[in-house]
């Protein structure tokens, strides 16, 4: 979930400490009712699946160039 989830969290601690200019992506499921499916469906779905996660890294690698 990305709402109060552990990458809220992460950003809570990082804006308490001052470090504002870490790059942070929050990867999880938004909070809206979830379709019935398989995990592995579901993973796909939400980018949570090996590709998503990679198209996510790889597109902070550039931003971060």
């Amino acid at each position: 979930v990305l709402a109060g989830g552990f990458g809220s969290a992460v950003l809570e601690l990082l804006a308490r400490e001052g470090m504002t200019n870490v790059m942070v992506r929050r990867l999880g499921i938004r909070d809206e009712f979830i379709e019935h499916a398989t995990q592995a469906e579901l993973r796909s779905l939400h980018g949570l699946d090996e590709e998503g996660i990679l198209r996510v890294a790889k597109e902070m690698l550039e931003q971060s160039r």
